[in-house]
C-alpha cells in the first residue's frame, strides 16, 4: 500500500513559548505540522494538555444521551439506566486512565453529563430534587471516582505483569529488598517540575 505523503503531519509537544523550529521531511517532502492530532480515538495536543480531547468527547456523548432521550422517553427506569451505562457512560470513559483530568472544570463538565441522565433515569427534572441523591438510588458512582479505580486496576495488572505490553519504570520502585518498613509493593513519586508530568499516568496513580 503506498503511503500518501500529502496527507501526512507530524505533531511537536511542548509547552515551551520559544519552541525549536524544525521541518521534518518524508521523501523530500516536507511534512504539514499539526496542532492536534487524533491518535486510536485520543486528540493529542501540541501543549499536552486535554482540554480539547474532553470537550470533543463531552459533545460526542451529549449527542448520543439526546438520542436515546428521544427514542427511549417513555420505557421504565430500568430500561433508560440499561441504555445510558452500555451507550453513553463507556464513551465518558475510553482510555481515561490516559486523558483522567484535574482540573475542577474539565471534571465538572464530564459529570454534568451522568447527572442530566440521571434526571432522565429517574424523570425528575425539579430545580429542588437533589441530583446526588438520585445517583445514590441509581447506585451510580462519580465518573471521577470511576476514573480512578481504573488508573488502579491498570496499575495492579501493570504490577504483576498481566499487561507485558505496559512496564514499570524501574525509579518507582523504593527497594528490591523488603523490610519490615519496606515492602516489596511500595512505591514512590518521582520528582516533578511540570504539572504535566505530575498529573501524568503513573505519577498520578
Amino acid at each position: 500500500m503506498k503511503l500518501n505523503i500529502d496527507k501526512c503531519t507530524v505533531i511537536r509537544c511542548t509547552r515551551s513559548s520559544h519552541s525549536i523550529e524544525f521541518a521534518y521531511k518524508l521523501d523530500d517532502k516536507t511534512l504539514k505540522i499539526s496542532h492536534q492530532h487524533q491518535y486510536l480515538g485520543i486528540t493529542l495536543d501540541k501543549s499536552m494538555h486535554w482540554s480539547h480531547h474532553i470537550q470533543a468527547l463531552c459533545k460526542k456523548a451529549n449527542k448520543t444521551l439526546n438520542f436515546i432521550r428521544r427514542n427511549l422517553n417513555k420505557c421504565n427506569r430500568s430500561i433508560k439506566a440499561s441504555a445510558y451505562l452500555t451507550i453513553t457512560r463507556p464513551l465518558l470513559e475510553y482510555a481515561s486512565c490516559v486523558w483522567d483530568p484535574h482540573q475542577i472544570y474539565l471534571i465538572h463538565d464530564i459529570e454534568k453529563i451522568q447527572r442530566r441522565a440521571a434526571r432522565w433515569v429517574m424523570s425528575d427534572y425539579s430545580p429542588y430534587s437533589s441530583v446526588t441523591e438520585m445517583l445514590k438510588l441509581l447506585e451510580w458512582p462519580t465518573l471521577q471516582t470511576r476514573r480512578r479505580f481504573s488508573r488502579l486496576s491498570l496499575f495492579h495488572k501493570i504490577v504483576h505483569h498481566l499487561t507485558p505490553a505496559i512496564q514499570l519504570p524501574p525509579y518507582y520502585l523504593t527497594t528490591q529488598y523488603p523490610t519490615r518498613q519496606l515492602h516489596q509493593y511500595r512505591f514512590i513519586v518521582p520528582a516533578t517540575s511540570t504539572t504535566a508530568y505530575q498529573q501524568s499516568y503513573f505519577p498520578k496513580t
